[in-house]
């Protein structure tokens, strides 16, 4: 922020006065907002972040942004407010259904080896709290053996084997 004054001997100090509106990814507003997330240096007006900033928390915040001219005799203030988009972080993975487990990420499926090839084998689901499943995909030594949907999670089986374990990674 740059603020100016036209008088000949001003030496203009910068504060902020906290957030007059704080707004949700949801379009709430935040009542009694007091996260310390900015900081401005008081002489000039660089507004920094001073601690971890939660989308989850606040998507908008409206800073108030104080100018003051402490070489006037009646030092003489200005305002302005500063609105921060908060932009998301997709900083939590996707979580697979049961049967997949944290602690056990694999899931165990049997195919009879008579089975015809493009037998459904298996269809996992995922879900992510911060964004939609983009693909999905089937990794490991045994990916040769099924193609799976990209969109739909179905793994299908593709070669004559009689045992192969899906590694969901």
């Amino acid at each position: 922020m740059v603020a100016t004054d036209t008088d000949t001997e001003s030496v203009i100090r910068y504060s902020l006065d906290g957030a007059s509106l704080v707004v949700t990814k949801h379009g709430a507003i935040v009542a009694n907002f007091s996260e310390p997330w900015f900081e401005i240096d008081a002489e000039l007006g660089d507004v920094r972040t001073s601690s971890r900033i939660d989308r989850e928390v606040a998507a908008r915040v409206h800073l108030r942004v104080v100018a003051t001219d402490v070489a006037a005799a009646v030092p003489q203030t200005g305002t302005a407010t500063l609105a921060v988009d908060i932009l998301d972080v997709n900083d939590k993975p996707p979580v697979f259904g049961a049967p997949w487990r944290p602690d056990s990420p694999q899931v165990d499926v049997s195919v009879m080896e008579e089975a015809p090839l493009g037998t459904l084998v298996a269809t996992v689901t995922a879900s992510d709290p911060e964004s939609g499943i983009a693909r999905y995909e089937i990794s490991g030594s045994d990916a040769q053996y099924f193609e799976i949907g990209e969109r739909t999670g179905n793994a299908i089986w593709w070669w004559w084997q009689r045992h192969a374990n899906l590694v969901w990674c």
